[in-house]
């Protein structure tokens, strides 16, 4: 070119090899311009990741992708770059539609060298920024995206628009001093010479894409993800990041996995508890079903219907706690002297025990503290007593025979697990209306006391810790005492190397156990918003405490001491 200006560096990109070779050859002839052919959407990408072009004319169709598309595309690729397109005679719906979608200009597609004639003109004006497109410095500063200049080699922050300052709240003149680093989460893989590999691989190796963890002035996280591209600006080499704000979408995908765990752990609730109440059902069945003589069909009848009453309630519950987020709306007072002892029956043997240690009131959904305390006293009867399973192996998966009808043995000689250490009975549990029972599945053994029984004994009882305690899931303040209760027995404990993995949903020593259990009284707990700490009780068995539980005064408690039976030492049931 005769003034020494360098010619405009186009990418034509156009599937009609003939015609785009006339067009082309036309359009070299014009010295202002320099002219690269391509003939799909994919080539055209690559060659403006790899290359530095000042304009884009595309063909509307290119087969696989639409000239729009491209365009979009090619702005990923080569951010602001000017597009022109290539549209059919007559075609002008499309060439309006284009301009709307943010092409600068448009080209009728009529004989090559007289398309060639108009179009060396208007290429130059775009490749200029002189049509009336789009006025990218204004896009710069308006953009509802970061948009971050680095040099490519050394990183450093060039310019940086006000969506980015806003976003990290700093003022734009202190990021323009600072380092990637410095407003980036701090701990790998969010360091500065991470950053700085990004940006060299962009500027060396095509455009990069990742996700990354900002840090706000204030120190709030923010996850973002990042494009960088590599392009030129006022003649000089330069990495272009685009910034998205992807807080919304961590917490939809975190709320996704939330809602898929509480599907599993429906799943999981319904056939783990419901498997209690279905087993005092079978139990009163068989006995209606009996040759015995003073079978009682009203009172069988009576327990079969609660049976399936409370598994419709665990099936409701469980609903609710998939569909509520597992969040706890409401609570309400709750009396364990008067509650624990009903709970107690889904995992009560003849020869097991309860003892409500002091009477205490703690405010929990009752619900959901209902399948916290049936699944401790489970795991304490499964794993605490030879007689929660028959010699044969043939018993009920929970190892509860209170799930069944007690033997007479057990109305004879007045179980601890149905009468208070004061002999008050206690109303749910009277012996009166139960039926005889299988003495094999009653014991664990045969019927002539070859194989004798090994209670377990649970208590449970408020406390307090002054102390700072770390505890084994959950957390607590650091600083002042906390309340809470406790659930312990005098079984075999969990060793200290299995802490950590108990409350996790499937981890189980029973090979017929679903290991679901202490993660259902986890869920609960972490909906409370309780921490637990798990050790030993006195006599060396388990010993589980919910901390920071709200609990009431033993005074306020006025339906306790209708089951109190054993006054300060404690109840038993």
């Amino acid at each position: 070119m005769d003034d020494g200006s360098e010619p405009v560096e186009v990418l034509y990109a156009d599937s009609d090899g003939s015609y785009a070779a006339s067009l082309g050859d036309a359009l070299r002839t014009h010295e202002e311009l320099s002219v690269e052919h391509v003939a799909d959407a994919e080539t055209a990408l690559s060659r403006l990741r790899a290359g530095a072009f000042d304009c884009v004319l595309a063909q509307r169709d290119l087969g696989a992708t639409d000239a729009m598309t491209l365009m979009h595309r090619a702005r990923e690729a080569s951010p602001g770059i000017p597009f022109v397109l290539l549209v059919p005679d007559g075609a002008a719906d499309v060439a309006a539609a284009s301009r709307r979608a943010g092409a600068n200009d448009y080209l009728v597609r009529r004989d090559p060298e007289r398309t060639a004639a108009v179009a060396a003109d208007r290429l130059a004006v775009a490749a200029d920024h002189q049509s009336p497109g789009v006025d990218y410095q204004q896009v710069f500063e308006e953009a509802t995206v970061g948009i971050v200049v680095h040099h490519p080699e050394t990183g450093e922050i060039i310019d940086i628009n006000p969506w980015m300052s806003e976003l990290l709240g700093y003022d734009r003149s202190e990021l323009l001093t600072m380092t990637v680093g410095e407003f980036s989460a701090g701990e790998e893989p969010y360091t500065q010479d991470q950053a700085e590999r990004n940006i060299r691989r962009a500027a060396t190796e095509g455009p990069q894409r990742f996700e990354w963890l900002d840090e706000r002035a204030d120190g709030e996280p923010v996850p973002v993800e990042v494009s960088l591209r590599r392009t030129v600006i006022g003649g000089h080499d330069r990495v272009l990041a685009i910034v998205q704000d992807i807080t919304e979408r961590k917490e939809r995908e975190a709320s996704l996995r939330r809602q898929s765990r509480r599907m599993e752990e429906f799943a999981g609730v319904v056939s783990h508890d419901i498997r209690s109440p279905l087993t005092v059902a079978e139990g009163w069945v068989d006995y209606a079903l009996g040759d015995d003589e003073g079978i009682d069909e009203e009172a069988a009848l009576e327990r079969i219907l609660q049976a399936i009453e409370r598994m419709d309630e665990m099936i409701d519950d469980s609903l609710t706690l998939v569909r509520g987020g597992g969040e706890v709306d409401a609570t309400e007072p709750v009396p364990m002297a008067e509650e624990a002892p009903e709970w107690w029956e889904v995992a009560a043997t003849a020869d097991a025990e309860l003892v409500v240690d002091t009477p205490f009131t703690v405010e929990a959904d009752p619900n959901r503290l209902r399948h916290l305390f049936e699944n401790l006293f489970r795991n304490s009867v499964e794993h605490g007593s030879t007689s929660s399973r028959t010699e044969s192996g043939d018993s009920v998966e929970h190892g509860s025979t209170g799930s069944r009808p007690p033997a007479d043995d057990s109305v004879e000689h007045g179980s601890t697990s149905s009468r208070t250490q004061s002999g008050d009975s206690v109303e749910h549990d009277s012996t009166g209306s139960r039926p005889p029972a299988d003495d094999s599945v009653e014991h664990g053994g045969t019927a002539d006391g070859d194989h004798p029984r090994a209670g377990v004994t649970v208590r449970t009882g408020p406390l307090t810790v002054d102390d700072p305690v770390e505890p084994t899931v959950g957390s607590l303040p650091d600083e002042g005492s906390v309340e809470g209760f406790y659930v312990e027995d005098d079984g075999p404990g969990i060793p200290p190397d299995e802490h950590d993995r108990v409350f996790e949903a499937g981890h189980t020593t029973d090979a017929n156990g679903t290991g679901l259990g202490l993660a259902i009284v986890r869920r609960v707990a972490d909906a409370h918003g309780w921490a637990i700490r798990l050790g030993e009780s006195d006599s060396g068995g388990a010993r589980f405490e919910f901390l920071g539980a709200t609990l009431r005064a033993n005074g306020e408690d006025d339906s306790a001491g209708e089951h109190d039976g054993a006054g300060e030492d404690g109840s038993a049931v």
